[in-house]
């Protein structure tokens, strides 16, 4: 009752999915059944009884270290990266306790 969950998918919305369209390997049949947003991944979890206590897009390792061994591209990576929606998005959420039909707290037992 008192854990901590964690959800890391890719994100639908990126500029790479946009981008890339249906060769995007986000996608990734079968793995991924469902595509979420930033925005709809926190409603799936809010209408679940979870609060999102962080959430995040962010570029994959592969993009980072490729981006490394271009010199100048990695003296600009971050600030271009700001432009950019993220390959994949992390939400770390609670569940939150349930209320009763009178106000008072619900244990979650």
């Amino acid at each position: 009752p008192d854990g901590i969950l964690v959800v890391d998918v890719p994100n639908h919305e990126s500029t790479d999915a946009r981008r890339i369209g249906n060769a995007w390997d986000g996608w990734s049949l079968p793995y991924h059944f469902f595509h979420f947003t930033p925005s709809s991944l926190e409603d799936l979890l809010a209408r679940n009884g979870f609060r999102s206590l962080d959430a995040k897009t962010y570029h994959s390792e592969t993009v980072k270290k490729g981006l490394k061994k271009i010199p100048l591209v990695s003296l600009l990576a971050r600030p271009i990266a700001k432009l950019y929606s993220g390959t994949s998005v992390a939400v770390v959420a609670k569940k939150m306790g349930r209320t009763s039909p009178g106000g008072d707290r619900a244990s979650g037992d």
